[in-house]
């Protein structure tokens, strides 16, 4: 193929894919804008995707927070880094993931596999089930929904 056929084949080719993608996009509903991560690159970083304890309280009447330190995960204690949190916010039956917030290093990276979650609709038993590679501090993400089991069944205990 000379190099003026392969050019016209290449702008060929990439229209087709840019107009797959357009219409791909254009069929999907909007992502509501509390799905998009924030990201604050201060010391520590701070990063938040959904909504947070005070939303959630107001849109579904109640709130179970899991919660995961830094410190307790093996990674945060191998890098010395002990000042840092994830939550993960549900609904008052502590089943939806609604939302997550970071505060500590790397925050602005760890958010991403909450926004994920959001948008695919997972349960905080998602986290539970799911296998974490070790020590990473994304495996807070599974000690906070442990955390949400935690206070389902304290909840349960308590009402029977």
């Amino acid at each position: 193929m000379t190099s003026s056929a392969h050019r016209r084949w290449r702008r060929r080719r990439w229209s087709k894919v840019d107009a797959r993608s357009a219409t791909a996009s254009a069929s999907r509903p909007a992502c509501p804008p509390e799905w998009i991560p924030i990201g604050i690159y201060t010391i520590p970083e701070i990063s938040t995707v959904g909504l947070d304890e005070r939303q959630t309280i107001e849109r579904h009447g109640g709130v179970l927070v899991g919660r995961a330190s830094f410190a307790e995960l093996a990674r945060g204690q191998i890098a010395a880094i002990p000042d840092g949190l994830l939550k993960l916010v549900t609904g008052p039956d502590g089943r939806r993931l609604l939302g997550v917030q970071i505060i500590g290093e790397g925050a602005a990276e760890l958010v991403h596999l909450g926004q994920v979650a959001l948008l695919a609709g997972w349960d905080v038993d998602a986290f539970v089930d799911g296998i974490f590679n070790f020590p990473t501090l994304a495996e807070g993400y599974r000690v906070a929904a442990l955390d949400i089991v935690k206070q389902r069944g304290e909840r349960a205990r308590i009402a029977a």
